[in-house]
């Protein structure tokens, strides 16, 4: 691939994601939107529930690509139309396949800088884990790093659909609980602001070990200069 290739791709990303950006915004796009009613789902031949599902893996996993941010909405509607069981698995399943995307995407395109190449982090997979696990950190900060530093994909894909499994239970369980109509509201319930305060606690130690490492790479860096 040449880097002209390269530059079009990724100006053509930042574009599908602004416009991702945009329209989420000015329309108020709802991911449960993509699905009827729940009472319509009992019944497999008004919408066929496996088209349902892989539709909204689909449309799940694009957003994820594409970096727009509704994944909390999404995890919120995967657990009040498909329950605890399949919503879990549904969001996690489409949050890895996004992010794959994204990794694959990003490390086709990106070359690194020799600075970059040379920062290393310790405990990589504990520290991914729990950066995952973070209601936070942006995961595409994560997507774009591991892609542009040549992480393996099989410790990408583990630590990515592991370490994003506390954070999607949070909102498919909170959600699965809800009858009729359902309400985002459900965001700002005290349950769901708990768990995220928890998770944040916990997953505050993912982020000292990459400061660290920037902190003394920048110092090492000044030294040389």
């Amino acid at each position: 691939m040449t880097e002209k290739s390269r530059k079009y791709m990724l100006w053509g990303y930042l574009a599908a994601t602004s416009v991702g950006v945009v329209l989420c915004n000015v329309y108020s796009l709802q991911p449960y939107a993509l699905l009827p009613g729940i009472d319509s789902l009992a019944q497999p031949m008004f919408w066929p529930q496996a088209l349902s599902m892989g539709a909204f893996v689909a449309a799940f996993a694009v957003s994820v690509f594409l970096s727009v941010p509704i994944t909390p909405l999404f995890c919120v509607a995967s657990g009040y139309f498909f329950g605890i069981a399949e919503g879990t698995a549904l969001a996690g399943l489409a949050t890895s396949l996004g992010s794959l995307a994204a990794f694959h995407f990003f490390r086709r395109t990106i070359t690194p800088p020799a600075a970059f190449q040379q920062l290393e982090i310790k405990h990589l997979v504990f520290v991914l884990l729990l950066l995952r696990c973070s209601p936070w950190f942006p995961s595409p900060l994560i997507n774009v790093y591991c892609g542009v530093s040549r992480v393996r994909s099989s410790i990408f894909f583990l630590t990515t659909l592991v370490g994003a499994l506390p954070l999607i239970s949070v909102y498919t369980l909170a959600a699965s609980t809800l009858r009729g109509q359902l309400d985002m509201s459900l965001l700002y319930s005290p349950e769901i602001i708990v768990s995220l305060l928890v998770l944040s606690v916990i997953s505050l130690g993912g982020l000292f070990p990459p400061l660290r490492a920037v902190t003394n790479h920048m110092q090492a860096l000044r030294l040389n200069a």
